[in-house]
């Protein structure tokens, strides 16, 4: 039982000798809203199939850049420097779901930029199919992760560079700032 309160007594210390990281702190609440909102199954290889889901009443761009940021972030956990997704399936489920069908961009093989999956859903007009007011929106994505020089002629998302854009944008977007502190007075000890 003695560990314990030594124990909790070096964590305390580590913690006022690094002091508050308000960026970190920030980025790490960004972190686990999308870490909330999505979910990740690897299938094998370099091959990640990633679904985002959300309320109806937020849109459908924020689902795809939480989708996006989560998978920017698993690539660059990976160590691989850049991402394309093969396969995009966009589902609206509530209380139209038996009205709305199952609305999917089919296996194009290569979507490596934002404006090619904003193009992929024009096509299919998903704004205004999934637009009801109750219920939920989801989409998965299928994510190959590319190694260093693979596939370098086509384009891709170049996966640090998407994670620290996207959720910084987060960031703002949500207006996430850091928890206030209760500040102690300055004591001196002579």
């Amino acid at each position: 039982m003695r560990r314990c309160p030594s124990v909790m007594i070096l964590l305390l210390l580590a913690a006022c000798a690094t002091g508050p990281d308000p960026v970190g702190e920030m980025r790490g609440r960004a972190w686990s809203q999308i870490v909330d909102q999505t979910d990740v199954v690897a299938l094998g290889g370099p091959t990640l199939r990633i679904t985002a889901s959300t309320p109806l009443f937020r849109s459908t761009d924020e689902m795809e850049l939480a989708l996006l940021t989560r998978a920017a972030g698993e690539a660059v956990a990976s160590g691989a420097p850049r991402f394309v997704l093969t396969f995009v399936d966009y589902d609206e489920a509530g209380l139209g779901e038996l009205l709305v069908p199952d609305l999917s961009v089919p296996e194009s093989g290569w979507i490596g930029s934002y404006a090619d999956l904003l193009e992929a859903r024009a096509e299919l007009d998903l704004d205004g199919s999934l637009s009801g007011p109750f219920g939920y929106r989801n989409m998965t994505t299928v994510v190959r992760l590319l190694g260093e020089g693979e596939d370098a002629d086509r384009p891709a998302f170049a996966s640090e560079e998407t994670y620290e854009a996207l959720l910084g944008g987060r960031i703002e977007r949500r207006n996430i700032r850091p928890r206030r502190r209760l500040r102690l007075p300055r004591v001196s000890f002579d």
